[in-house]
């Protein structure tokens, strides 16, 4: 009882501390934004005597790490986005001649998969267009991580492709949704159409039926008649 008393009390006092870094944290952030320098958080944070992190069971300390990234993810919330997103742009020098290629490509792409919707195998090349540059994109991270001084101002090829991702995956797989809501709304109304000539036909069907009826009718009471 006392070895897991003394566990718990270690997990509490380590979870108070990352509880006090967090908001020391969030403090030197808001100190950063109102332009002041950062506090002073020498001594504010203090480990009582004997206290090893090391004896705390690693599933206590897995525990208080998802924790502390969850509470790290609600202060980020939609205005982190939305910093990230501004400096992402900020970041990128849009007048270079292949970043304006790239975009010239996209838009030309989405014209053209939109003007030829009608087309069934237009629409098969765009798609499987599509589908090579999305699963080449790593490739192509790769390369022009190594060849980037030949072609760009700067290198923004990361090993995690976050640019490569932003400017070449992300707008083709948007395309390639437009191009499946189109496909789609395409199909149903064809699918109406069908229904529309198989009713039609129908009705022509049971309107000669009728009149074949009408006029074997008419036959057999003349016959009668005469």
């Amino acid at each position: 009882m006392l070895c897991r008393a003394s566990v718990v009390t270690r997990i509490l006092l380590l979870a108070a501390v990352a509880t006090a870094a967090a908001a020391a944290a969030a403090a030197a952030a808001a100190a950063g934004k109102d332009g002041g320098g950062p506090p002073d958080l020498t001594g504010s944070i203090k480990m009582p005597a004997g206290f090893d992190a090391k004896d705390i069971p690693a599933s206590a300390m897995d525990e208080i790490q998802n924790v502390m990234k969850e509470a790290m993810s609600k202060s980020a919330g939609a205005e982190g986005i939305g910093e990230n997103v501004s400096a992402f742009t900020a970041a990128v020098d849009w007048g270079e001649g292949w970043i304006r290629a790239l975009l010239a490509h996209h838009v030309l792409l989405l014209v053209l998969m939109v003007t030829t919707r009608a087309r069934y195998y237009h629409q098969c090349a765009i798609f499987g267009w599509i589908c090579t540059l999305v699963w080449g994109a790593e490739r192509i991270n790769d390369a022009c991580k190594t060849r980037w001084q030949s072609f760009s101002k700067q290198n923004y090829f990361d090993k995690n492709g976050i640019f490569m991702s932003g400017v070449l995956s992300a707008p083709l797989l948007l395309i390639g949704f437009v191009q499946l809501v189109i496909t789609l709304r395409r199909s149903a109304d064809l699918l109406v159409e069908v229904k529309k000539h198989e009713f039609k036909e129908a009705a022509k069907k049971k309107g000669k039926e009728a009149t074949k009826k009408k006029t074997g009718g008419a036959a057999a009471e003349a016959k009668k008649d005469k």
